[in-house]
């Protein structure tokens, strides 16, 4: 699912902006071809970098999609423009035929640039992925007419094997739950929830064993706040992380499993920054790490456990020792 920044939010990257989110790489691929099409630059960066991969953001790892200050205003309004015609075309032409330009997306490319009144030259890479996007857009909700939601597909076939595997269900004409089928294999493992028409909530089952292991959950604009994690599937949540403007920045986990936090940590521009673990799970830091762009610079420990750290080693770029310190020489 795509989401947009913050208007009142400006997260930046080596120079660039946010502009959306993608939950996927279909999405991913649609968006970036789009903006290059109409020489507009873009910077990608995947939202599961950093210490602990495999982040879920519906369906997949999730991409950040960049673009320069002065193209942001552009760019937003070439994927707006897009949409909005998109939809239009698919509610002049009737519901029939925005099914039938889903399932011909090679022949509509043509019909599409002939109808939408674009000030760019949007074209897409491939019939495919023009039906994937139309797609998407049904899904947003932004096909409008006088049918209710109810007279709308609910279910989709996103691989084109003949079995359904997105589900979709609506209440008062908004969407409010999303399912999916991420391996194909006729069961659902991973669920999306809006209210207001934002998503809120979110679930996966990531080793496929009909219980849920991974939730995320959202603030009201959609933009992450909290994922949590069973990583050794008891469905005992071990493991946390939390965001802010859309970037991770803290985490938390219980390494052995006895219910208790043991390793805390904060991350700084998608990277790893420091990490602290409790071997006694006392909350006394035992040891601490420090990094430096993703690369480990340090490690402190505090052997006899007396809430002062009493021992300093400082590593090289390849993380080899080149120095220790000792309590009072640091």
């Amino acid at each position: 699912m795509m989401s947009y920044r913050n208007e009142n939010i400006i997260s930046e990257y080596n120079g660039y902006i946010l502009l959306l989110s993608c939950s996927s790489e279909a999405e991913l691929n649609i968006v970036v071809g789009l903006l290059e099409n109409n020489g507009i630059k873009a910077k990608i960066k995947k939202t599961d970098s950093g210490i602990y991969p495999g982040i879920f953001s519906g369906r997949g790892a999730g991409f950040d999609i960049y673009v320069r200050k002065e193209d942001f205003k552009e760019a937003k309004y070439l994927l707006d423009t897009v949409q909005r015609e998109s939809a239009e075309e698919i509610e002049k032409d009737s519901y029939e035929k925005g099914i039938n330009m889903l399932e011909t997306g090679e022949r509509n490319i043509n019909e599409l640039s002939k109808t939408t009144k674009l000030p760019y030259k949007a074209s897409f890479r491939s019939g495919l992925i023009l039906g994937l996007f139309l797609g998407i857009v049904l899904m947003l909700g932004f096909y409008e007419g006088k049918k209710t939601r109810k007279d709308y597909p609910s279910t989709w076939d996103s691989n084109g094997d003949g079995n359904a595997d997105i589900w979709i269900e609506y209440s008062k004409g908004q969407i409010v739950k999303q399912i999916y089928d991420q391996n194909f294999d006729g069961v659902a493992d991973a669920w999306q929830y809006y209210r207001d028409g934002s998503q809120y909530r979110a679930e996966s089952d990531e080793n496929h064993n009909g219980k849920v292991d991974v939730w995320a959950y959202y603030d009201p604009p959609g933009e992450r706040e909290r994922i949590e994690f069973d990583n050794d599937h008891d469905s005992e949540v071990d493991h946390w992380e939390y965001y802010k403007k859309g970037e991770r920045y803290k985490y938390k986990s219980d390494n052995d499993r006895n219910g208790i936090v043991d390793e805390w940590g904060t991350m700084k521009n998608g990277f790893i920054a420091e990490r602290n673990w409790s071997f006694q799970n006392d909350k006394i830091v035992d040891k601490k790490t420090t990094y430096k762009n993703g690369r480990k610079i340090s490690e402190t420990y505090d052997r006899d456990r007396n809430g002062e750290f009493d021992e300093l080693i400082i590593l090289d770029e390849f993380e080899r020792v080149v120095d220790v310190k000792k309590e009072g020489e640091f």
